[in-house]
């Protein structure tokens, strides 16, 4: 019994075993051919299990084969079908990119109101962040703004130095000639260009006059034949004139040039800005240190001795040659007469008074008279010595245009000059004034004429030390945008450690990287926009009021000057993005 008993005890011990291989078997066979074999097999397998198992693999297998071949010519079949796009999938896209919209909308309206609040409760940091942009856009805003006014201080310094003239057009020395036809170089230009070269203006120079105060006369001269001997009691001196013996107090009167001009036209072409004064006949205008030494003042009348035997030999020689004969005179009478009586005294009143330097006479001029260019050979005629008259009578001057003779010829740009001095590059600004007159002066002649650029030179020197300063300030410019750059990420890392809980918060309810980006440029542009909108305004009056309360400030520079300034506004607005 006890042997009968253990022998059904290990029958049933072995169908147990023989169930539980069976479900094995299934469940390995179930799962195919990607489980190792080693899982699907027992460790005590009996042949009748291997058996199974093996039948039960061949059977996946050929499944896994015909799995493969159906999926092979789905393949094939799907690659030759066209795709198409279903219309819900469009829809759920536009969906979704409204839904993306609307969520950063959010996220903005939070950040906001977010980084406000915050702000509000911490005013030390963020007075610190305004103040850094703050400090770098008006300090971009003033360094703008003096570079910009050097433009305009080196080209008025020039012009102090110089005079305001762009062109001064002589006669070549080499030729022999002493003046220019004016009224040709005007007429033709204009009919060749048109305006381009109308805004000139001419000039008559007297290298020496001798000058007296009529106050000091012991006379009156107001006859010309109580100027003159042998129509007075005694000869005077060597040229029969009795002004120096009748009036001046001195045995030296101040021997200066004069400078004949035509006030309206060098007003119009802006030669001469600060001057006022339009000179009538018999008026002059005469440098402050002259008026002193002679003892006069604005109004008094001035004597002024002018040499005219080159002056009339010239302009008869010019409109009748070398040799000519009238009814009343011949050449040789007419040039003898003008040789015996070579001195003309004229009365000029004294209406005003110019330094040199101040743009219509150049810096080193030094002591000078300035007197009508129209009505002068007019007032010469006049006053001439009584023995002269023939030459009127014989009709010598009938005809005479005094825009037929100038020493000089000043040309300026066009009204916007200040413009072309812009340009801090010296070759390129030579290029464009070469370029403005090559035209003109090819078109009259280049051997007619002897051409000179007088701001030139001296731009060429402040050239150099506007670009050595625009650099030393772009440097300092770049030194403090630097600065400020490392001061604001420092206050960004000091409140991003502060609210790092609440941002890992706001991470655990769904806010992304770009959401923590945005708070982060929301905190930033609390930084910069106000810092930004503060210093561009505050540069730009800072910039205005410097430029209205300097001396060298006009009208025309002025506008200029708020042209480069605005322009220069834009740097320092990226200077503040940044």
């Amino acid at each position: 019994e006890k042997k009968m008993s253990e022998q059904n005890l290990g029958k049933v011990e072995n169908d147990e075993q023989k169930v539980q291989n069976e479900g094995e078997t299934n469940a390995n066979s179930e799962r195919g051919n990607n489980v190792p074999l080693s899982l699907r097999s027992g460790a005590t397998f009996t042949e009748h299990n291997e058996s199974t198992s093996s039948t039960t693999g061949d059977k996946n297998g050929a499944k896994k084969e015909r799995t493969a071949q159906s999926e092979e010519s789905d393949n094939t079949t799907s690659s030759t079908k066209t795709p198409t796009t279903s219309p819900s999938t469009s829809t759920d896209s536009s969906k979704d990119f409204q839904e993306e919209v609307r969520q950063t909308v959010n996220i903005l309206k939070y950040s906001v109101r977010y980084n406000y609040k915050h702000t509000i409760q911490s005013p030390c940091l963020c007075c610190v962040g305004v103040g850094a942009v703050l400090f770098v856009v008006l300090g971009a805003v003033i360094a703008s703004a003096v570079l910009a006014s050097l433009r305009i201080v080196f080209f008025r310094q020039s012009e102090l130095l110089n005079g305001e003239n762009d062109f001064t057009f002589s006669p070549p020395s080499s030729l022999g000639y002493r003046t220019l036809n004016y009224t040709a170089f005007n007429e033709r230009g204009r009919e060749k260009f048109g305006d381009t070269y109308e805004r000139s203006s001419p000039r008559f120079e007297i290298s020496s006059v001798r000058l007296t105060n009529n106050a000091t006369c012991n006379s009156n001269l107001s006859n010309r034949n109580a100027r003159y001997s042998p129509f007075t009691e005694s000869a005077c001196d060597n040229s029969y004139v009795c002004v120096i013996s009748a009036c001046s107090k001195t045995s030296s009167p101040p021997l200066i040039p004069l400078i004949a001009i035509n006030s309206e036209r060098e007003k119009w072409i802006g030669l001469g800005r600060d001057s006022n004064i339009v000179l009538k006949k018999n008026e002059a205008i005469i440098d402050p240190t002259t008026l002193t030494v002679l003892g006069g003042a604005i109004g008094s009348t001035i004597w002024v001795e002018i040499a005219v035997n080159g002056i009339y030999s010239s302009f008869i020689t010019s409109k009748f040659g070398s040799i000519f004969e009238t009814d009343l005179i011949n050449s040789t009478r007419a040039l003898r007469l003008i040789e015996s009586y070579p001195i003309v005294a004229v009365p000029l009143k004294v209406v005003g008074t110019l330094r040199s330097g101040t743009g219509k006479i150049k810096s080193d001029q030094g002591e000078f008279i300035l007197a009508d260019y129209d009505t002068l050979f007019e007032t010469i005629l006049e006053h001439q010595h009584p023995s002269l008259d023939i030459l009127i009578d014989a009709g010598l001057w009938e005809g005479f245009n005094m825009s037929h003779f100038a020493s000089k010829i000043y040309l300026n740009l066009p009204p916007d000059r200040a413009a072309a001095y812009s340009e801090l590059n010296y070759d390129n600004l030579q290029r464009r004034l070469i370029t403005y007159v090559t035209p003109l002066v090819e078109f009259l002649g280049f051997s007619q004429l002897n051409v000179q650029v007088p701001l030139l030179s001296t731009m060429l020197t402040f050239s150099y030390l506007s670009l050595f300063l625009g650099l030393l300030i772009n440097i300092v410019i770049a030194v403090f945008c630097g600065l400020s750059i490392v001061l604001i990420y420092s206050l960004l890392m000091i409140t991003m450690h502060k609210r790092s809980f609440e941002h890992g918060v706001m991470r655990m309810l769904g806010l992304n990287n770009f959401g923590i980006t945005i708070f982060v440029l929301m905190q930033t542009a609390i930084y910069a926009v106000p810092g930004l909108v503060f210093g561009l305004v505050f540069g730009l009056v800072s910039g205005l009021v410097s430029v209205l309360v300097s001396d060298f400030a006009l009208v025309s520079d002025f506008v200029f000057f708020v042209f480069l300034l605005v322009e220069y506004q834009f740097r320092s607005f990226f200077l503040g993005i940044v």
